[in-house]
């Protein structure tokens, strides 16, 4: 079953329009609509927890079954990450240098975030 087609179907089930989840929710009834008709999907995974925050679901009640949401899902937030990391380290060390063991420490550290992140992300 598509997300689309959970997202209708519990939304149904708890007697909720469109409209009131999108209220709700803080996400347009437009889009709402495009989530149920599959025509897209949440391209954050907080608007994938205001929804289902409203309708009394996990986030992975409404996507177990669409693997194309969660590789969609990881691939923006994985992206979204890395840039926020590299626009920090760039400033941090903006106009100055640094030697060889602080930066073999700042790698090792960010491998461990990296592997830490990547874990967690797993076991939700």
């Amino acid at each position: 079953m598509s997300f689309g087609q959970k997202l209708k179907s519990i939304r149904k089930e708890r007697k909720i329009s469109q409209t009131e989840l999108a209220e709700a929710s803080g996400v347009a009834q437009r889009t709402i609509s495009s989530y149920e008709t599959d025509l897209s999907i949440p391209r954050t995974s907080n608007q994938l927890r205001r929804i289902a925050d409203v309708l009394g679901v996990t986030p992975a009640d409404l996507v177990a079954d669409d693997d194309r949401f969660l590789i969609s899902s990881e691939e923006v937030e994985e992206k979204v990450e890395a840039k926020r990391l590299v626009a920090e380290l760039t400033s941090l060390f903006a106009g100055g240098k640094m030697d060889e063991d602080d930066m073999d420490v700042l790698m090792l550290s960010m491998q461990q975030a990296y592997v830490e992140a990547k874990k967690k992300h797993r076991s939700n």
